[in-house]
C-alpha cells in the first residue's frame, strides 16, 4: 500500500508561513522522532513495528534526528521477515517465540534483537530457529540459524511499492530494487549463508522470498537510501547503493544522506570578519526542477503546505533569519557580529509542516527536506598598531653632569612607558637635589 501523497494540502498557503521572522538560534537540537510500539530506530531509519515475537518487520521510513523531519521516501515494506521452513515433506510456519524479547541498544549505536522460533512438535520438538537482528544507521542485518529436521528455509517479503518495484542483481548475491513511482526507498539486499540461496523475485510483483536449501544459517543485509522526487535524485541513489554493494560489511552501520540530483538548491557563500557586524541576505539559486512545469514545482506552490526551517552548527556572534518573500519562497539572512575566525558550512534546512489538526502541545508533521547549506569565511581581526612617537628623555645623570655629577644619558622612549620612565626620573631628582641642601 503507497504512503497517501502528502504534497497537496487544499486550503493551505505558504504565505502563512510566518506573521514575523523565524528567527533562529546557535543550534537545532537533535530529536529522535515520536515512536510507536515496536518500532525501532537507527537514524535515519523508523523500523516501523517490529515484532518481538515473530520478527517480522511492518515497514521502514525515513526520519532523521537533525533535523527533525521526516525523510521524502517511505513505505518501503507491506511486511518483511516471514519465515518458513521445510521439514517432515511440507512447509510449515514457524511458531512465535513464547515471550517477546527486548531490543538491546548497544554502545556503538545500533539495536540488536534475538526471537526463538520453533515449528511443529509433531514434526520436530527440538528444532529451533534463531533470528537475530541488527540495526545500524541505514543498515539492517537479518540473520537466521536453524537446527533439526529442517531442510530448507525461505523468508518472505511484500513491498509497499504496489507492482511498480523493479529488481537488479549487481553482483554475486546483491539484489537492488527501486520504486519506478519515486516514492519509496531504494534497497540493496545482501544475501549470504551456507546453503544453496536462491532469491524469488519479479518487476510489477510486490511478493518476494529468499531461500536456503541444505543449509544452516542465512542472512540478509539491508542497506537503504532516501531520495527527493526528482529523477537525478533516484539515479544518484541508485549510484550510492552500488557503491555500497562493493564494500557492504565495512561500511554496515553508516548514515547515507539523502540523494537530491537536480532538486539541490545552490547556496552562495558569505563572508566576514571577527569583531566587524554584518547583515547580509543569502542569495541561492532554486533549480529548473522548481520551476512551473518541473518535476517539484509543487513544492513552494500556493496550495501546498507551508514551510518550516532549521538550522544548526552557527559560529559564535551570528544567527540566521528565515522568513517567507513574495513568491512563497524563502528569503535567508546572516546577521550578527561574527567572534571567532574560520571557514564554517551552516546547514539551513527547509521542510514542509502539516500543523492541522493538531492537539495541545503537539508539534506539527514535518517532512521533505530541502538542504540550504552555505559556506561562512570569517577572516581575523586586523592587528593594529598602538605603536607611539618616540622622545628623547634626558635621564637625571644627564642633568647632573651638567653641573659636574653623572656622566649625561639619553633613551628614546615610546608612548605611555617613556611618561613612566620620566617621572621616575624626576622623583629621583628631587632626593638627590633635597640630600644636596642638607
Amino acid at each position: 500500500m503507497k504512503m497517501p501523497s502528502r504534497r497537496v494540502a487544499a486550503g493551505t498557503s505558504a504565505v502563512a508561513l510566518v506573521a514575523g521572522a523565524v528567527l533562529l538560534g546557535a543550534s537545532a537540537a537533535s530529536a529522535a522522532p515520536d515512536l510507536d510500539d515496536d518500532d525501532i530506530y537507527s537514524a535515519p531509519v523508523v523500523w516501523n513495528s517490529v515484532s518481538p515475537t515473530t520478527g517480522v518487520i511492518t515497514d521502514a521510513y525515513f526520519h532523521t534526528a537533525d533535523p527533525d523531519v521526516e525523510g521524502w521516501t517511505g513505505d518501503l515494506f507491506d511486511g518483511f521477515g516471514y519465515v518458513e521452513a521445510y521439514a517432515c515433506d511440507g512447509w510449515l510456519p514457524v511458531r512465535p517465540a513464547p515471550a517477546p524479547s527486548i531490543p538491546v541498544e548497544n554502545a556503538d549505536g545500533s539495536t540488536t534483537l534475538e526471537i526463538p522460533l520453533t515449528i511443529d512438535p509433531d514434526c520436530d520438538a527440538s528444532a529451533v530457529i534463531t533470528a537475530s537482528y541488527t540495526f545500524h544507521g541505514s543498515f539492517a542485518r537479518l540473520s537466521y540459524t536453524w537446527t533439526g529436521a529442517i531442510s530448507l528455509l525461505a523468508v518472505d517479503g511484500d513491498l509497499g511499492s504496489d507492482g511498480d518495484g523493479t529488481w537488479e542483481p549487481v553482483g554475486d548475491g546483491m539484489l537492488l530494487e527501486s520504486d519506478r513511482d519515486r516514492s519509496d526507498p531504494t534497497v540493496l539486499f545482501q544475501i549470504v549463508g551456507d546453503g544453496d540461496l536462491s532469491a524469488e523475485y519479479a518487476d510489477d510483483d510486490d511478493d518476494f522470498r529468499f531461500v536456503s536449501t541444505g543449509g544452516t544459517t542465512m542472512s540478509i543485509g539491508l542497506a537503504l537510501a532516501d531520495y527527493a522526487d526528482d529523477e537525478a535524485a533516484q539515479a544518484e541513489s541508485r549510484a550510492m547503493l552500488l557503491a555500497v554493494a562493493d564494500e557492504f560489511d565495512s561500511r554496515f552501520g553508516e548514515e547515507l544522506p539523502t540523494s537530491f540530483g537536480d532538486a539541490r538548491p545552490s547556496v552562495e557563500g558569505v563572508t566576514g570578519t571577527v569583531g566587524t557586524a554584518l547583515d547580509v541576505p543569502v542569495a541561492y539559486t532554486l533549480p529548473a526542477a522548481f520551476d512551473e512545469g518541473g518535476e517539484l514545482d509543487w513544492y513552494f506552490g500556493t496550495d501546498n503546505d507551508p514551510f518550516g526551517s532549521s538550522v544548526s552548527s552557527l559560529p559564535a556572534g551570528v544567527e540566521v533569519e528565515v522568513t517567507v518573500g513574495d513568491d512563497g519562497r524563502p528569503l535567508l539572512r546572516l546577521y550578527g557580529t561574527p567572534l571567532e575566525a574560520g571557514s564554517f558550512s551552516i546547514p539551513v534546512w527547509i521542510h514542509l509542516e502539516d500543523a492541522d489538526d493538531l492537539d495541545e502541545g503537539e508539534e506539527p508533521y514535518r517532512y521533505y527536506p530541502l538542504p540550504f547549506t552555505f559556506s561562512f569565511d570569517v577572516a581575523a581581526a586586523p592587528v593594529v598598531s598602538t605603536g607611539g612617537t618616540p622622545v628623547t628623555l634626558v635621564t637625571p645623570q644627564a642633568e647632573l653632569a651638567a653641573t659636574g655629577g653623572d656622566a649625561a644619558a639619553t633613551a628614546s622612549v615610546a608612548g605611555l612607558g617613556g611618561a613612566l620612565l620620566l617621572a621616575g626620573g624626576a622623583i629621583i631628582l628631587a632626593r638627590r637635589r633635597r640630600s644636596a641642601i642638607r
